[in-house]
């Protein structure tokens, strides 16, 4: 009797107490995979939100200074900012991926062509002395936009800053009629402003120095 009861149950004729119990473990198998889902996720809802911050100055201004009387035919002369630091007070490091810089002066000049190292920009490239390389987009008089080539990405470290250099450009001109009682947005004005786009986003900064100067 016992060993026909095996031979059945092995041969595949009466296997109805066995398939069942398979059953029952596949099921319980495939009931448990959200259980473990859910048990995985449990961490990622309790991940706190980073709520550190990235920024960017000019770190040296423009400067302007009238020579004389003012009068049609008087010196303007000026620099502009040289440097930006970006500061990252994030967890993680956040990287710099694109920089670009705009130059301008504006106002009852005669519109000289900017200075680098006290001479006109000719090439299409310049390079600062502590290594930063910048295209030169647009030379025209009064009006230089630079865009940062290398080295690029400038990576930031978390709570911690980096500082760009920029090219140094300086302007001479001469004033072409008095300044003094223009509408604000017509007296002499050098504008130097800052854009960077980030792995945080974009980042603008303006400096700049007007005459007369605060009106």
């Amino acid at each position: 009797m016992t060993s026909t009861d095996n031979t059945a149950i092995h041969s595949g004729e009466e296997t109805a107490a066995i398939r069942p119990q398979r059953r029952v473990v596949l099921k319980g198998a495939a009931w448990s995979l959200p259980v473990i889902a859910a048990a995985v996720s449990v961490p990622l809802a309790s991940a706190t939100t980073d709520t550190g911050v990235v920024a960017l100055t000019i770190a040296s201004g423009s400067a302007l200074s009238i020579g004389g009387p003012n009068e049609a035919g008087t010196s303007v002369s000026g620099s502009f900012g040289a440097s930006v630091s970006v500061s990252n007070t994030k967890s993680t490091a956040v990287n710099i991926n694109s920089l670009s810089a705009a130059y301008a002066v504006e106002g009852p000049v005669n519109y000289e062509d900017l200075l680098y190292n006290g001479a006109p920009i000719t090439g299409s490239t310049l390079t600062t002395p502590g290594g930063f390389t910048w295209a030169v987009l647009v030379n025209t008089g009064g009006y230089v936009e630079l865009q940062l080539m290398s080295p690029l990405p400038v990576s930031v470290e978390p709570n911690s800053s980096v500082t760009v250099e920029f090219p140094e450009l300086t302007f001479a001109d001469t004033l072409t009629q008095s300044a003094a009682w223009l509408p604000l947005g017509r007296r002499v004005r050098a504008t130097l402003t800052v854009n960077a786009f980030t792995d945080a986003g974009g980042l603008n900064d303006v400096s700049g120095k007007s005459y007369p100067a605060n009106q």
